[in-house]
């Protein structure tokens, strides 16, 4: 069970993200390549109410289909488990819930980067490439330093350095994967899940100003 419960948690976090790039496509891309931004715009109010608004009802959307996605898994795990011996013992109680707290985050952060590529595309569908490079980059990041940081890797001193650079820009998005804790009651401290917090809030906080500024400069005719 925890095999179909690591496999369960990767699901999610895929399906999440597939939704996430999904949404911006539909919400927010195509709004300004069909020019159906322009009737958004002829109400008095800024432009950054528009691209805050879409992005908490896309991350509404994410947090109800995780919380969902999350409470199936939750019930095939705990029914499968009826009556067998487990090797391994796994907590669905809140480290899951904190989990799924955490992948959704992750999605959040992932939703954001797109939307501010969006506001400064010219294609529709440039922002979902983009959007799924970032998403792939950035949780490949944290198990890249850790390589680097090893002494094993035999790359070139120059470009180990620009990767490791790479850090300061593109956040470590495998630091948002609490899996572990549930999976083999890992310990998780509270300084951990605090800093992790302030660097994807940080982070959201960051991309939307972004956003806020392009779309408020962009000339949409």
């Amino acid at each position: 069970m925890v095999v179909a419960l690591d496999i369960g948690i990767s699901a999610i976090k895929l399906v999440a993200t597939l939704l996430g790039l999904f949404w911006v496509l539909e919400m927010v891309a195509k709004d300004i390549d069909r020019k159906n931004l322009l009737w958004v715009l002829a109400y008095p109010a800024p432009r950054a109410t528009y691209i805050v608004g879409r992005f908490i009802g896309i991350g509404t959307l994410l947090g109800c289909s995780i919380a969902f996605l999350g409470g199936l898994l939750w019930i095939v795990v705990q029914n499968s488990s009826m009556g067998y011996q487990h090797f391994h013992t796994f907590d669905l109680g809140s480290p899951y819930a904190i989990t799924l707290a955490y992948l959704w985050l992750d999605t959040l952060i992932i939703t954001a980067f797109t939307l501010l590529i969006t506001t400064v595309s010219t294609s529709s569908l440039m922002p979902v490439f983009m959007g799924a490079a970032f998403a792939v980059s950035a949780r490949s990041l944290g198990g890249v330093l850790a390589y680097l940081n090893s002494g094993e890797s035999q790359i070139n001193t120059s470009l180990a350095s620009s990767v490791q650079k790479l850090q300061w820009i593109l956040p470590d998005l495998s630091r948002l994967d609490l899996r572990d804790w549930p999976l083999y009651r890992a310990t998780i401290s509270a300084d951990q899940l605090q800093a992790s917090l302030t660097m994807s809030v940080s982070y959201i906080v960051i991309m939307l100003l972004l956003c806020c500024l392009s779309l408020s400069k962009r000339d949409i005719h």
